[in-house]
């Protein structure tokens, strides 16, 4: 386990997976989309997660999920390779389009997709403030889908990248306390370094609910 709070890297983007009635799969059977992730997953760094991203626009099979996916393994691939690589993406002008496309297709995006994207910026320090605020908005309007460890990896990025409240009222209301009543009542359902990374979120953001730090310290004695 990390020492340092920084967490671990998302584990629900690892390569789908079909079972047949047999108790084996076939990759033929797989959908194009599901193919088409596999392939990004597969990829060896992130100018190839690039590269193919760049070949598959305007296939219909590229959509917001394998966008996420792209991200996320981009920021995989660059945190194995160094700081010379993380920097290099972030200079690509492929990553750039990758995060417009992100950009366009934001509001459709499933809860696990938005964690996946803010975890990939936050390990990459992409920076990106404007589409971290519309990242987070998305996250608050959809909380009550969220699981655990998908309420963990986002509250960890959004620390990481230093996403602040929001600063005027939004529909749905606040960021911050509406994570931590959606983790309060979910907490048996954290692991223990999800539920360190939550907290670690908070205290790193230096915003203080008595609430969570109490039910959560409960639930860790």
């Amino acid at each position: 386990r990390r020492e340092d709070g920084r967490g671990f890297a998302p584990t629900f983007n690892r390569e789908p997976r079909v079972v047949q009635p047999s108790g084996t799969w076939s990759r033929d059977r797989l959908s194009p989309t599901a193919k088409l992730n596999q392939q990004i997953v597969a990829c060896e760094g992130y100018a190839e997660v690039l590269e193919l991203f760049r070949a598959s626009r305007g296939d219909p099979a590229l959509d917001g999920a394998n966008l996420c996916t792209c991200v996320s393994t981009c920021a995989r691939r660059c945190r194995a390779e160094g700081a010379g690589a993380a920097r290099a993406c972030l200079e690509d002008a492929c990553w750039v389009e990758l995060l417009e496309e992100v950009g366009v297709q934001l509001r459709d995006l499933a809860p696990r997709g938005l964690a996946m994207v803010a975890w990939g910026l936050a390990t990459l320090k992409a920076g990106q403030p404007l589409l971290l605020k519309r990242l987070a908005w998305q996250v608050r309007q959809k909380l009550g889908q969220m699981d655990a460890r998908m309420l963990a990896n986002v509250t960890w990025a959004f620390a990481t990248a230093g996403v602040r409240e929001f600063e005027v009222t939004m529909p749905g209301g606040k960021l911050y306390p509406g994570i931590a009543e959606h983790a309060i009542l979910h907490l048996g359902d954290f692991k223990p370094q999800e539920l360190a990374n939550l907290l670690w979120a908070f205290a790193t953001l230096g915003i203080g609910h008595g609430a969570l730090f109490e039910r959560a310290a409960a639930t860790l004695v």
